[in-house]
């Protein structure tokens, strides 16, 4: 049942922000920060909400905690609308290429906030200064996240900008 609640506030969002574009009405950064940061919100509800489950001992994980098991290493895979892979050493080479052929000015204009910063900024910032990739023209896109917030970035890019891609978690 909260679920479905908070599915359907995430999808009156997501509508309203298609709405203003749509009419190419202006959103200010502040707006667009306050949607982005509700939407952050009720996504962490969602996992909080499948992972736990009530039981008679209390709230407990719906899935057994198992120890000892390694870590598998992950990367990104994308794909564009053409079907052409993206590739790379390593996420973050994937990641700065997947923005350079969506377009760097595109992807700066949807001013996706990371760590109070844009994901891309104009000129560098010093506190970032060696986690930030230069995509020319001024324009730096911050890098500073690990693969999974840079899959979940890519994927709110695909859905905000229309695009027939596809992004998806791989094993090393």
């Amino acid at each position: 049942m909260i679920n479905t609640i908070i599915m359907n506030t995430l999808q009156d969002l997501d509508t309203l922000v298609r709405l203003l574009k749509e009419f190419k009405l202006p959103i200010s950064p502040i707006l667009e920060y306050e949607i982005n940061q509700k939407r952050d919100a009720l996504l962490k509800a969602v996992t909080i909400e499948e992972t736990v489950i009530n039981s008679e001992e209390g709230i407990v994980p719906s899935k057994p905690i198992e120890e000892n098991v390694p870590k598998v290493k992950k990367t990104l895979k994308v794909v564009t609308g053409e079907g052409e892979d993206i590739v790379g050493e390593d996420a973050t080479k994937i990641f700065v290429q997947a923005i350079r052929e969506i377009g760097v000015e595109k992807v700066f204009r949807l001013k996706l906030p990371i760590d109070g910063l844009y994901l891309i900024t104009e000129g560098r910032n010093p506190k970032y200064k060696s986690q930030q990739a230069d995509l020319g023209n001024n324009y730096y896109l911050n890098t500073h996240s690990n693969t999974n917030t840079k899959y979940r970035q890519l994927k709110k890019i695909i859905k905000l900008l229309y695009l027939d891609w596809r992004v998806e978690l791989i094993e090393k």
